[in-house]
């Protein structure tokens, strides 16, 4: 039959190596310490450092904010996707240190409905 592989031995048994990716190692946990004013200007630097901890998905990240002084809202987005992405990798994502005013920042963002864990910290 033209245009049919039926019958064609070669291509039956011919198979193809495909290399699978390795599973990635994951690491017990990994703490990112934060310090300073977070204002949209930091945004930038908030998403490298956390894109970095995400590097590899460990099993568990620590995001530390005790000496924090200052969290804006618009610096938040990093953040929160950094949350989303750890969510979906299975990784724990909490964050300590916070003061009761950025605790209601995040909140109000919507940040525990990303399985984000608290420790706050009386400032």
């Amino acid at each position: 039959m033209p245009g049919s592989l039926v019958g064609v031995d070669a291509v039956a048994s011919e198979r193809y190596a495909v290399p699978l990716p390795r599973r990635p190692r994951r690491a017990v946990s990994r703490t990112v310490r934060l310090h300073g004013e977070f204002t949209r200007d930091q945004a930038a630097r908030l998403g490298a450092k956390l894109r970095a901890a995400l590097n590899g998905f460990p099993s568990f990240i620590e995001v530390d904010f005790s000496d924090v002084s200052y969290l804006s809202p618009d610096a938040c987005g990093p953040l929160l996707r950094a949350a989303a992405v750890a969510q979906r990798a299975g990784v724990g994502f909490v964050l300590t240190g916070l003061s009761p005013h950025d605790l209601q920042t995040l909140r109000t963002l919507g940040a525990q409905r990303l399985g984000v864990s608290f420790g706050v910290t009386p400032k």
